[in-house]
């Protein structure tokens, strides 16, 4: 769940509204994260931009509802639709019911909100660190920029306990075979056995710190919890990136 935004300028702020949807689809991608589809019914399409997330209404029988904001993983190009990526908390109230959505429920949301967007008109190469769920606004974004046929070199870090945690492989796979700018790095902080693909072993600050002498010339955008960002900002400016060009979106 978001908890804090960073600040980007916005030529067009999208107007915020409320919006009733269904449950066109929901699945787990892993042992605890799960994806589900919202397909809008009244407004029956949504504008918004990459990397947003709106507020879900949570409903329950016996209880006042929940509510929550969660990025949006889908393209803002796919308007009708919204697909999201939730960890399932044991201890979190607002996941634990959203798990227990089924095909058809309605669900009313608010949106779009946030200003963890894309600036479009920087001439940066794009740098994308992100812990977990966190992969979900990036998501979004790579999949808009594909479609635009925004000339972009993209590097994406994307921090995971373990292989089994990998919950977004086909996404990830399926962009990166059509989108060849992309400079894809798994990193598993806790993967100790053989596995069947590439990827780092270690933190995402460890691979980062390998592979850049210096940050230069890059959009560097964040998304994880708080102690993920910290440690990545640190890193990135420690190595001359400058803050003013670092964005970011810290979830609880």
């Amino acid at each position: 769940m978001i908890k804090f935004l960073s600040v980007i300028f916005q030529k067009k702020i999208h107007m915020i509204q409320n919006f009733k949807s269904k449950v066109k689809s929901f699945k787990y991608l892993s042992k605890d994260v799960f994806e589900f589809v919202l397909e809008l019914i009244e407004p029956d399409c949504i504008d918004f931009k990459a990397g947003q997330y709106v507020t879900i209404k949570i409903p329950h029988e016996d209880e006042k509802p929940l509510f929550r904001a969660y990025s949006v993983a889908s393209s803002p190009l796919n308007n009708k639709e919204l697909l999201f990526w939730v960890k399932h908390i044991k201890i979190g109230e607002g996941s634990k019911r959203l798990a227990q959505l089924k095909i058809g429920d309605e669900v009313m949301l608010r949106g779009p909100m946030g200003e963890f967007i894309l600036r479009e008109n920087s001439d940066r190469d794009l740098l994308f660190v992100a812990g977990g769920t966190g992969i979900a606004p990036f998501h979004s974004m790579i999949d808009y920029i594909q479609r635009k046929g925004i000339k972009k070199n993209i590097n994406v870090y994307f921090g995971l306990k373990n292989r089994n945690d990998f919950f977004c492989e086909d996404c990830i796979e399926n962009l990166i075979r059509i989108y060849p700018n992309i400079k894809f790095n798994l990193c598993l902080s806790r993967e100790n056995g053989n596995v069947d693909m590439d990827y780092r072993k270690g933190r995402v600050t460890k691979a980062l710190d390998e592979d850049f002498k210096e940050f230069k010339n890059f959009d560097a955008y964040i998304c994880g919890g708080k102690e993920f960002i910290e440690d990545v900002e640190n890193l990135l400016i420690s190595k001359g990136q400058e803050k003013e060009n670092i964005f970011y979106e810290k979830y609880y």
